[in-house]
């Protein structure tokens, strides 16, 4: 009977509750699902469970500890890290001018100005991460430490609005290109305060005081700086704006004395701060600073740090002018679109001429001025190598020896002031360019660095270096050259005198000496360059091979030895009559152009190298038999050998055992495509192998990741590393990265970055060390050698020619071999030959631990661009020819983050010689051939490489021979399951408590309403 309210009916229960309980079950099973989709990444962003390593028996009481780890927790490595960033900058900061000024007094007071004063630039944007004024010194606190502030113009910026300055209607000639995950950057604006707000300001406050002018402009990746004019007339992004300049003009009318502070990591145009109405008594450049680099500008400015950075490009007086000008940004073919990435649609292809060959920076302005060309004085403000110091030296030859395959000069400094200081001693070569050069179309720059070394100087006192570079360093390469076995192009060091000057930069010669080459030696297969023999037959201390051996002749697609042509497609372009090459021959009127008319029409040579590859039919990379990499059966797989990836620790690369190894390899395993085609900061697991997975993180400004909550050191821009001109604390840097690493679970490192500054307008200039390619190199092996030294695999990128953002995924680069070659090439090339660590490993069943000497480089990330018509992830002859034959590299191949639906890319990046397809979770994310013979050969190629990277790395740490490394359940999963878990019991609940209601209402159906009602 019912004595109370009824129930609701079960039909309208039913009606709410399941609907409730399928949502719940879906979300469950989606949650179980996707997370698994994108475990990979959650491993790598959210963290993967505890590190278990299974020793086998017998190996327990061995010494395993392959990597001196000098802290305990991320905190301590990141604190000691933060030391070494402080004496980067310390060094690092230029002075470019100093009218006697600074050093200023302690306690004096300094007036602030500016929006980069209130809104510093600590790094750029993109994968080098964002640096916040929370892990960072800002100016103001870092000038307190010193100075009294006057607090008028900080007052009144801080109350005030700045400005953003207008781009004039249709002048954005630069674009910004796609940034990370499809983001874009952008860096066209100038943001400064009206100087007017000063005005209001008690302007008795100023007098006595050192103005401060804070000047800044963001890099940043996906974007390039903006080269055309604003509508305030200033002529582009790297001038100064009208509100700049009205700031400095009010600085100098009140202030006692005006120091410019230039937070910017590109040159800059800055002949209106030398001279006249805007001159400055004194300008500092102290780029991205990272989280201390305003503590070292304060130190700088009182004179408790003596400065010792050198520019790293020269600075032009007027960038409109510079050959590359005309040549930079975007321009597209009419006749030729592309699918690019996901957040692309069709469009048009991209493309950028090189023109300007050789001649960039102050291989330019210098070899101008030897043609009579410019007056050096009004063409440039300050040179490359530039910088000033509070001691005063002299620097003299004292030896000169040029009897064998290298040449030393030996250089005594001498400090003729009571203040010690550090100096750069610079050695610069000039070859004669003659009628032999003409005929074989190569080029040689007046001035080329040759070689460097930065010395600590005693007050008073004096300090000797002696600087050694080969006598092969001075060859150039000739891409016209017919070598006698029938390929093209070679490396030639023509007879004639070389004159070795000892400069205080790129234009001020100190003394010269000169060297007669008495005969012409071509660099052929017959006779190669002694670095690319030592590259490919170096030897470790018992013996076994470090590089790619010239001896594997038993390979017949095998490439190796001496430089030749790789590039034919990029020659052939650039001499079809449609570009010009800049050339000594006629320097007037082979002066860039930008491109006109018929130039943006795509040739059909253009047209068929940008054609989809197809593995069936391609005859150079295809399963056609005599292609590059054709394999007529495929490799042994699934062998019960007994191996794993730490019995391979220390071996060399060609070690009969990686055979036995790779012959266990299942390429069948759900493992293969994820460790191949999803490696974006990470390397996959492979258990057939009984590979790991590794985190490998972004960026040039130390480890960063974008999507996880650990902290790293916040490092400067790679500008002001380069600055110092010091191969020691760049090592220092590596190792001090390399910690961090240790404490938090990483094992590779997505830097440095190693592309050149072609133009100052290149927006991620920041990332990157230098317009030349020695010094880039050399600063670049020194941070590699310290991160592998403590067990962190370093990718060198981007592999190669990505001097733009603009249309970066897109852009069909085009520039000479020679070029190529001697600056864009060249400071990969360093580094891979000249960067070297030492390892510990296990070398017998008694556990006796050994250490050899390796090389350092094991890791290069590619980029975006194309190399002519060929993407570079997938150019054969620059991954395969140049890079693994001709400099011995081994080790990983990856790609940058390159987000295409196109399976056939993957496909061709693995037999170019690419590894790994940088790329999160995605199913599409895959090649079309994995089965036959000649992509499992491909894909054994591939673990070899990641293999070997990985097992010299601190991946090994704690695993002796035979040992598995594994981890547990990683948390975030523990935790999905478990939230899955429980929905899916509240389904249950739900259907079980609709089963009973309704069970209850046949019962008692007097207490519940009818839904027919």
């Amino acid at each position: 009977m019912n004595s109370g309210k009824q129930k609701m009916s079960n039909r309208t229960f039913r009606a709410i509750v399941l609907p409730i309980v399928a949502f719940l079950c879906a979300l469950a099973v989606t949650a179980l699902v996707v997370t698994d989709m994108f475990s990979v990444s959650l491993d790598t962003f959210l963290g993967r469970g505890e590190r278990y390593v299974t020793t086998p028996e017998g190996t327990e009481g061995w010494d395993k500890n392959y990597y001196g780890q000098k802290f305990s927790e991320a905190k301590k490595s990141q604190a000691a890290a933060a030391e070494v960033q402080e004496k980067v900058t310390d060094e690092g900061i230029i002075l470019l001018k100093n009218d006697g000024v600074l050093p200023l007094a302690k306690d004096s007071t300094v007036s602030p100005f500016g929006y980069r004063y209130i809104k510093p630039i600590y790094g750029g944007l993109g994968s080098s991460g964002s640096l916040t004024e929370k892990e960072s010194v800002d100016p103001a606190t870092a000038l307190s430490e010193y100075f009294k502030i006057n607090g008028a113009p900080v007052e009144k910026m801080k109350a005030s609005k700045e400005e953003k300055i207008k781009e004039k209607p249709g002048t954005s000639s630069v674009t910004e290109g796609s940034g990370i995950g499809g983001f874009k950057f952008s860096t066209l604006e100038i943001k400064e305060y009206n100087p007017s707000i000063y005005e209001e300001t008690d302007t008795d406050s100023y007098k006595g005081t050192t103005g401060l002018v804070f000047i800044g402009r963001e890099g940043c990746e996906g974007g390039d700086e903006k080269k055309d004019a604003y509508e305030d007339d200033t002529p582009h992004q790297l001038a100064l704006s009208e509100n700049e300049k009205g700031t400095i003009r009010f600085a100098k009318k009140y202030c006692e004395n005006v120091v410019v502070i230039l937070n910017v990591s590109n040159a800059m145009e800055l002949g209106v701060l030398t001279d006249g109405e805007y001159e400055a008594d004194a300008i500092l450049s102290v780029g991205f600073t990272g989280m201390k680099g305003f503590r070292s500008m304060t130190k700088i400015l009182c004179g408790e740090v003596n400065p010792s950075g050198k520019t790293v490009d020269i600075y032009p007086a007027d960038f409109t002018k510079d050959p590359t000008y005309v040549n930079f940004g975007a321009f597209e073919y009419t006749n030729s679109t592309w699918i690019g990435s996901d957040s692309h649609k069709e469009e048009g292809r991209d493309f950028v001429e090189y023109e300007e060959g050789i001649y960039i920076g102050y291989r330019y302005y210098e070899t101008a001025y030897a043609e009579n060309a410019i007056d050096y004085d009004e063409a440039v403000i300050f040179p490359f190598g530039y910088g000033l110091s509070y001691s005063e030296f002299t620097q003299k030859i004292t030896a000169f020896d040029d009897s064998g395959d290298d040449i030393s000069v030996t250089v005594t400094v001498t400090n003729e002031s009571d203040t010690e200081g550090k100096d750069v001693v610079q050695i610069y070569y000039s070859p004669e360019y003659t009628e032999y050069d003409k005929q074989n179309g190569i080029e040689k720059s007046a001035v080329v660095l040759a070689a460097f070394d930065k010395v600590n100087v005693p007050a008073n006192g004096t300090a000797e270096t002696t600087l050694t570079f080969p006598k092969e360093d001075m060859a150039s390469y000739s891409y016209k050259h017919d070598n006698a076995d029938g390929t093209k192009g070679c490396y030639i060091l023509e007879e004639g005198v070389y004159t070795i000057s000892l400069r205080t930069d790129s234009h001020n010669v100190v003394e010269s000496r000169t060297y007669k080459q008495t005969d012409t030696i071509i660099y052929d297969n017959d006779n190669p360059r002694r670095s690319e023999t030592e590259a490919q037959s170096a030897t470790d201390s018992e013996g076994n091979p470090l590089g790619y051996p010239a001896a594997k002749e038993s390979d017949p697609n095998a490439e190796f030895m001496a430089a030749t042509n790789r590039f034919t497609s990029c020659n052939d372009y650039m001499n079809a009559g449609k570009t010009t090459n800049l050339s000594r021959s006629d320097w007037k009127n082979t002066f860039p152009t930008a491109p006109k008319g018929n130039d943006f029409t795509a040739s059909q040579a253009v047209l068929d190298e940008v054609k989809d590859f197809d593995y069936k039919t391609d005859p150079e990379l295809g399963n056609v038999k005599g292609s590059k990499v054709y394999a007529e059966t495929a490799p042994e797989d699934r062998k019960q050998n007994g191996m794993t990836l730490a019995d391979m620790r220390g071996k060399s690369y060609y070690d009969k055992n990686w055979e036995y190894l790779l012959d266990q390899i299942d390429y069948n395993s759900e493992q293969i495509n994820p460790m191949l085609f999803k490696g974006a900061y990470n390397t996959g697991a492979l258990d057939s192998v009984g590979k790991q997975p590794t985190n490998d993180y972004d960026g040039p400004a130390g480890l960063t990741q974008f999507f996880g909550g650990q902290e790293w050191c916040a490092w400067n821009s790679e500008v002001v590393l380069a600055a110092t001109w010091n191969t020691e604390l760049a090592y220092e840097m590596g190792e001090a990265v390399a910690q961090e690493a240790l404490t938090t679970g990483v094992s590779g490192w997505y830097a440095p970055g190693l592309n050149t500054h072609r133009s100052p307008f290149g927006g991620r200039n920041f990332e990157y060390y230098s317009e030349d390619a020695l010094l880039a190199g050399k600063i670049a092996a020194g941070v590699v050698s310290g991160a592998a030294d403590n067990g962190l695999y370093c990718y060198l990128k981007h592999f190669a020619l990505n001097e733009q953002e603009t249309n970066r995924q897109n852009v069909c680069t085009w520039a000479n071999e020679q070029a190529i070659r001697e600056i864009y090439l060249r400071p990969f090339e360093i580094c891979v030959k000249e960067a070297k660590c030492q390892i510990k490993y296990i070398s017998d069943a008694q556990g006796t631990v050994s250490l050899k000497t390796m090389k350092a480089t094991t890791a290069i990330m590619t980029a975006m661009n194309y190399i002519g018509g060929t993407h570079g992830f997938s150019h054969y002859g620059m991954i395969t020819g140049v890079l693994r034959g001709e400099w011995g590299f081994n080790g990983i191949v990856e790609t940058d983050m390159y987000n295409s639906t196109e399976s056939w890319q993957r496909d061709k990046m693995l037999r170019a010689g690419g590894d790994i397809w940088m790329y999160s979770n995605s199913d599409y994310v895959k090649a079309e051939d994995m089965t036959s013979p000649t992509a499992k050969s491909c894909i054994r190629n591939a673990v070899h490489n990641i293999c070997y990277t990985v097992v010299n790395s601190n991946a090994a740490q704690g695993a002796a021979p035979g040992s598995i490394v594994s981890y547990g359940t990683s948390p975030w999963k523990i935790g999905v399951v478990a939230g899955s878990s429980a929905l899916f019991v509240l389904c249950a609940a739900g259907v079980v408590w609709v089963i009973l209601r309704g069970l209850h209402e046949k019962k008692y159906p007097e207490l519940y309403k009818s839904a027919r009602r």
